[in-house]
C-alpha cells in the first residue's frame, strides 16, 4: 500500500464518483478516504497530485469502464 498517495473522495448521488475513487486507489495501491476522515487525518506525509484534467479523466474513466467495478 502506497502510504504517500491518498484519495480524498465523497460521492453524494449514484456512488459514481465512489466507483471511480476505488478503481483509482486499486491502480495506484492507495487508499480512499471521505472528507470527514481527511479533517481528522495527518495529511503531512501525503504528496500532491496534480489537478486531473479533462482527457486524464477520460482515459481513467475508460480504465474503469474496462474493470469490474461497475
Amino acid at each position: 500500500m502506497n502510504e504517500k498517495l491518498l484519495i480524498i473522495c465523497e460521492s453524494l448521488y449514484n456512488q459514481n464518483t465512489m466507483k471511480l475513487a476505488n478503481a483509482m486507489a486499486n491502480r495506484l495501491e492507495c487508499q480512499v478516504i471521505g472528507f470527514d476522515e481527511a479533517l481528522q487525518t495527518n495529511l503531512d506525509s501525503c504528496e500532491l497530485l496534480p489537478p486531473l484534467n479533462e482527457k486524464s479523466l477520460e482515459v481513467e474513466a475508460s480504465w474503469v469502464k474496462q474493470t469490474s467495478v461497475y
